[in-house]
């Protein structure tokens, strides 16, 4: 029995599923000769995650506990239309991933099975100290040179671009300045930076893919060149390495397999067996239950835990914990602890409305501003182990491991900051910042922006005028030459010969033209300056781009606009060769009062017949009157421009259009780290802002506030859909649609559809398209494609080609038409597409990691002792969360209990309390 034969054995066996689309889904794995890749997995005998899990033969076989669902799976998505190999990523446990790898080697052989070569390149800082060591230049030199290249992660500088080039040294105008200065005048320096120029890029170093491994049916050697283990550890299951990286493997055909290390699955596991031994209940991935069961009551209670438990918000071991920051953190005029008293207080008397809204400073990087911002929210999060963070000023903060914080590379965890090479954003007129003294590093007692000392070391350093070292102060404060008005005052200088004159002088000009003052030809000329300095091109602030978003000239657009959101777009069509119009037309629009509105549009695209509006913040006017317009001129295409797209135009143009956003505020600065520390546990807080604010300042860093935590406490999830759309939306675009599901969800705000064909595809999330699967499912509902057809649609869509765009828009839309839908429906239908298209997630991505998350929150509900033991057991070594787990154990009332040479095991295991 060939392997094809077994796989359909197996599916035909589960009669529970649908044998019709396992019949289908077999088909196309044969034709597209997928057989060997599914027998390996299913061989396996391994539960994996991800991509696989969109398939119904995939859950049939074993491989995904995460059941396809019908209503939203485009049949064949994952096997029709392939033209590379399926990329199949497979999480493990991570204690006991090694133990797969060996059963792959003894599968199929040490020759047919190999790890994926990656080489590792010189960067510019390494370049400099590779060239460096062997020159023979002392290693002091050779770091002062280093430290000079900047060295953020994520956003690489070359050198020869930090020299040479004049973009790129406006960018680091510091760095630049400095690396620019010793290279002209240090010969040995100048001959370090040209030969590291030559050499940066190139390869310097062969290291092992973390996860991929290459199974062939022949010895590897016939298809690739091999190398031996990078590491020099041929000890271990796979002893040769393919030569060609991942991307020339996939080429060619091999198959890729992805074995990936899940910490999670072992705490899951470790629960498991301590829920075993304790209770005789025996749990695994397969069993622990996640989906509600309204059939059974009994059943259903038991599940519902789970769900009350994301509910709470106590998710601590289940979703990243959510950053908070200690009570003494200074929020404007107070700290965030008397914020909340104040927030409570207001709450329970029904005040924060109106004028009593309570607000703090956010970081408006579109406008460059840093401006008040109303407070939504202010929420106690527990005793909770802190950090303290000190800049290069000594000013500092306290948070825990998980609060995010702006940095030169974006949102960064303080667990993930690294303070030699991170620079944090800071608010530079602060009112009130915590600082540490100069001296002792002690934690100064008052706002006083110029405080140095402490009041000990201050009163040792002035409290007696004997000692040397304030003998020697005292001396140099005194330095310097007397000033020369010291002694004088208004009446004595009145006296003096100059103060005189001028007098005279000033009053011989009084009222005299230029032309009396400096005759008709230099007067002329005068004026002829100051006219063309204030109007022309003389003027200072000619050309230069406004210092916020308001109105200005943009001299490499020609033309008046109204914002730099507006100004960047613009270069953005101009690089993309779509000749525009700048507010073009007005339209009048009617209110439901009868009252006249006017409307401009932004720009407007002839060639696309698109009107466009630029919106980073909209407000209720500019939101009336946008629904009108789509209401009131429905033959008039419409493009919203906001946060979400203008931010994707900035990752996919950067490198190709001058931008002016992100703008920085001009009262804020980069700062350095100098240390970073575990406090204790304190209490601690944290507010929740206005979108999209979705930041303040705290000590005067810009932190940000929101976390998933709140996202589940708003949203009240308790159906397995739910986490499943919260997870989707949960990421950097998609999350300002999550009020509207949140209020739709709650019957806050209608649902609504473009066409009633909508409806069954769209009902579970709101009329909110979601997932890839949606928009591919209203391309074969819809426009009749075939699902192959309809996921390549999908992908040519998201990355905004305009002749894709139009190509597929007129087989969707003429589709459409032929299936019944009137023209103006489907062109609505196909605009949602081209717009979620750009940020759509994969349901099935989605869904599998939903089941973990809705199962860890059942193990914690119902077996708080075996789950926070099995999370002590799996991070032992992790000194970031261990704390934040002990925090939670006794919160939950479960003793923690020190190392005991008679008591102990060789990791956290459970004792049961005598008292109790």
């Amino acid at each position: 029995m060939d392997k094809f034969q077994i796989l359909c054995e197996i599916c035909q066996s589960r009669a529970e599923l649908d044998q019709t689309r396992l019949t289908a889904e077999l088909e196309e794995i044969q034709k597209n000769g997928l057989t060997d890749q599914f027998y390996d997995l299913y061989n396996s005998g391994h539960t994996g995650t991800q991509n696989n899990v969109n398939c119904l033969v995939a859950y049939a076989l074993g491989i995904t506990t995460a059941y396809p669902e019908g209503d939203f799976q485009p049949r064949l998505r994952y096997v029709s239309a392939r033209v590379s190999m399926p990329d199949i990523d497979i999480d493990f446990p991570d204690d006991r991933r090694h133990e797969l790898i060996e059963y792959t080697v003894q599968k199929y052989g040490a020759d047919k099975c190999a790890a994926i070569i990656t080489f590792g390149s010189l960067g510019a800082r390494a370049a400099v100290r590779d060239v460096g060591r062997a020159m023979d230049i002392p290693l002091s030199d050779v770091d002062r040179v280093a430290r000079l290249v900047p060295n953020v992660p994520g956003k690489p500088v070359r050198l020869d671009k930090l020299l040479f080039d004049d973009h790129t040294a406006q960018e680091w105008p510091a760095e630049a300045a400095d690396l620019r200065q010793v290279y002209k005048s240090d010969a040995i320096v100048r001959n370090l930076l040209d030969t590291a120029i030559k050499l940066e890029g190139q390869t310097r170093h062969a290291s092992t893919h973390a996860a991929g491994v290459v199974i062939s049916d022949r010895p590897i050697v016939e298809y690739a060149p091999l190398h031996r283990p990078t590491k020099g550890d041929e000890s271990g299951p796979i002893q040769q390495v393919v030569q060609f990286d991942m991307n020339i493997v996939e080429s060619i055909g091999l198959l890729k397999v992805d074995f990936l290390g899940l910490a999670t699955l072992s705490i899951m596991r470790r629960a498991c067996e301590h829920i075993e031994q304790r209770h005789g209940r025996r749990l695994d991935l397969n069993t622990i239950p996640y989906e509600r069961r309204p059939e059974d009551s009994v059943a259903d209670a038991d599940v519902m835990a789970a769900y009350k438990q994301i509910q709470s918000g106590n998710t601590v071991g289940i979703f990243q914990v959510e950053g908070c920051l200690s009570g003494d953190t200074n929020i404007g005029h107070r700290t965030i602890k008397e914020l909340f008293e104040d927030f409570t207080r207001r709450q329970s008397e029904a005040s924060i409305s109106g004028r009593k809204r309570l607000k703090a400073v956010s970081c408006y990087l579109d406008s460059g501003k840093l401006t008040f911002n109303e407070i939504t929210n202010v929420v106690y999060s527990g005793i909770k182990p802190v950090y303290r963070l000190v800049n290069e000023d000594g000013q500092w903060i306290k948070a825990t491991a998980d609060h995010y914080f702006l940095t030169q590379r974006g949102w960064v965890r303080l667990a993930d900051i690294d303070p030699t090479a991170d620079k944090l954003l800071f608010k530079s007129n602060t009112s009130r910042t915590s600082q540490l003294c100069i001296d002792c590093d002690q934690s100064l007692k008052t706002n006083y922006k110029r405080a140095q000392r402490c009041k000990s070391c201050a009163a040792h350093l002035t409290s007696n005028p004997s000692r040397p070292e304030v003998k020697i102060r005292i001396s140099e404060s005194r330095k310097g030459s007397p000033a020369w008005n010291k002694g004088l005052t208004a009446e004595t200088a009145a006296d003096t010969a100059w103060i005189q004159n001028l007098a005279k002088y000033n009053e011989s000009q009084r009222g005299l033209t230029y032309e009396e003052r400096f005759g008709p030809e230099r007067a002329a000329s005068f004026k002829a300056f100051l006219s063309e300095r204030w109007s022309g091109k003389k003027n200072p602030m000619y050309g230069r781009p406004p210092g916020n978003r308001k109105k200005g000239y943009r001299e490499d657009l020609g033309h008046f606009v109204r914002s730099t959101w507006e100004a960047d777009l613009a270069r953005v069509l101009r690089y993309l060769n779509l000749e525009y119009l700048y507010e073009s037309k007005t339209f009048e629009l009617i209110t439901k009062e009868g009252q006249t509105l006017n409307y401009t549009p932004d720009f407007y695209i002839p060639v696309l017949d698109t009107w466009i509006e630029v919106k980073g913040w909209m407000d209720q006017l500019s939101a009336e009157k946008i629904s009108l317009f789509k209401e009131q001129y429905s033959d008039h295409k419409l493009i919203i421009v906001d946060q979400t797209l203008f931010a994707e135009f900035q990752h996919q143009y950067k490198n190709l259009v001058e931008w002016e956003c992100p703008r920085f505020p001009s009262n804020s600065r980069w700062v350095s780290i100098r240390s970073i520390d575990y406090v204790g546990e304190e209490e601690t807080y944290d507010i929740q802002m206005r979108p999209p604010g979705n930041n303040f300042v705290a000590n005067g860093f810009i932190v940000h506030n929101s976390g998933m935590r709140r996202t589940l406490q708003e949203m009240r999830p308790d159906q397995f859909e739910h986490i499943i759309a919260a997870i989707s939306l949960y990421r950097p675009g998609p999350m300002e649609y999550i009020p509207a599901y949140i209020r739709r969800m709650h019957g806050e705000e209608p649902v609504t559809y473009h066409h009633k064909a909508q409806q069954p595809i769209l009902e579970n999330t709101y009329g909110i398209a979601v997932y890839q699967e949606q928009l591919m499912r209203m391309a074969t509902d819809i426009a009749g494609y075939s699902p192959g057809e309809a996921d390549l649609m999908r992908r040519a869509v998201s990355k905004k080609k305009a002749k894709d765009i139009e190509y597929h828009k007129g087989i969707f839309v003429d589709g459409a038409v032929k299936r019944g839908m009137d023209r103006e429906s489907a062109e609505k239908i196909y605009a949602d597409i081209e717009f979620f298209a750009r940020y759509g997630f994969n349901k099935s991505h989605a869904a599998d990691y939903a089941v973990i998350t809705v199962q860890t929150a059942y193990l914690k509900a119902h077996y708080p002792v075996e789950y926070l033991c099995a999370l002590l057991e799996v991070e032992f070594d992790d000194s970031a969360k261990v704390p934040v787990f002990i925090t939670e154990c006794r919160r939950l009332g479960i003793a923690v209990l020190p190392p005991d040479i008679n008591g102990s095991g060789a990791k956290f295991t459970i004792e049961l309390n005598p008292a109790n």
